[in-house]
């Protein structure tokens, strides 16, 4: 008997869930972001249209893993950034902003912010939005695209502070403390 009230709490719980997407709304493109963080493994997943997810983990040499999948395919997998490149403590976060285009941000092994776009069509590019000292190789790391040619990220900078960079398109990356030392 207590397998069966296992079985249908599950099946509830599921059902309600199912209800509860169900009914919110959507745009033309179905985007949902996820974020793990276990105490050894960081990762986080990106869904930028309904028929795709891809999935970046940080790996315990310090690269970034990177998981792909798109309906009708296998799972392919790949090396985005090698290993050193990521601080094993430090958090990663992605961001789809429309959905031919990808991006994700970590924290660097030198405690910098490193990040890493994709346009389709394109090879991953990758560059430093903030240099070493400036994150907090334990931090956490959060982005958020409230538009479609913006994107933003926080991160706990160095001094326990709370970092921001934004960037619209068109312009360049911009960054300011958000709150003093010792906040974080």
């Amino acid at each position: 008997m207590k397998k069966k009230t296992v079985k249908l709490t599950v099946v509830f719980l599921l059902s309600m869930f199912v209800a509860v997407f169900l009914s919110l709304p959507f745009a033309t493109t179905v985007q949902a972001q996820f974020h793990w963080q276990r105490a050894d493994v960081k990762m986080t997943a990106v869904s930028r249209t309904p028929n795709s997810m891809e999935v970046w983990w940080i790996a315990a040499n310090g690269s970034i893993q990177d998981a792909y999948w798109y309906e009708g395919s296998q799972w392919q997998r790949f090396e985005l950034a090698p290993a050193g490149s990521a601080s094993i403590n430090g958090g990663i976060t992605a961001v789809s902003r429309i959905p031919n285009s990808l991006e994700v941000w970590w924290i660097g092994g030198n405690s910098s912010i490193q990040d890493a776009y994709w346009y389709e069509g394109s090879q991953w590019q990758r560059f430093e939005l903030a240099p070493a000292g400036s994150a907090s190789i334990n931090g956490g790391i959060t982005a958020v695209s409230r538009i479609p040619n913006s994107l933003e990220v926080w991160w706990i900078g160095g001094n326990s502070s709370i970092q921001d960079a934004y960037w619209y398109e068109g312009s360049q990356w911009q960054r300011f403390e958000l709150a003093p030392a010792g906040s974080a």
